[in-house]
């Protein structure tokens, strides 16, 4: 989803809700092979609210859960955050890829935590050595074997 800083509260409220170029589109092809997921530190918004802006740009359908603040207690790169994630999905964590735009909290966090990532370099920085970077959405589906049923 496009964060518009100006904007406050739950996003399912703002007036402006988008998602990001190319989100449907990978979403509905990793639909096909992995389950997906919501991974936020959004504090202002519940799942049932995060689900209602995901629904305003079409994206609800494709994803199985949400994991944010609110239902967790915690926040991205905490360890904590990862293992209540881990702890509520039937997988091994080699199963799992984080997508993020956070160098950081995001991807620094799964890393560390055993999760692979893959940074949402949208800004197109310096990528440090062994990080797995985009800076188009549709890019990931071409990062295999990271990502399930990459090509």
């Amino acid at each position: 989803m496009v964060d518009f800083p100006l904007e406050n509260g739950p996003m399912y409220q703002w007036s402006n809700v988008e998602a990001i170029f190319g989100a449907k589109t990978l979403l509905h092809t990793l639909s096909k092979s992995a389950e997906c997921y919501i991974a936020t530190n959004a504090k202002d918004s519940t799942e049932s609210d995060i689900r209602k802006a995901l629904a305003r740009v079409g994206l609800d359908p494709y994803i199985k859960n949400i994991f944010c603040y609110q239902n967790i207690g915690f926040e991205k790169p905490s360890k904590a955050f990862f293992q209540k994630i881990y702890a509520s999905l039937n997988t091994e964590k080699n199963e799992i890829v984080l997508v993020g735009d956070s160098l950081d909290k995001d991807v620094r966090g799964a890393l560390d935590f055993g999760f692979d990532a893959i940074w949402f370099n949208i800004k197109k920085k310096t990528v440090p050595k062994g990080i797995n970077s985009v800076n188009h959405l549709m890019q990931i589906i071409d990062l295999q074997p990271v990502v399930p049923g990459g090509r």
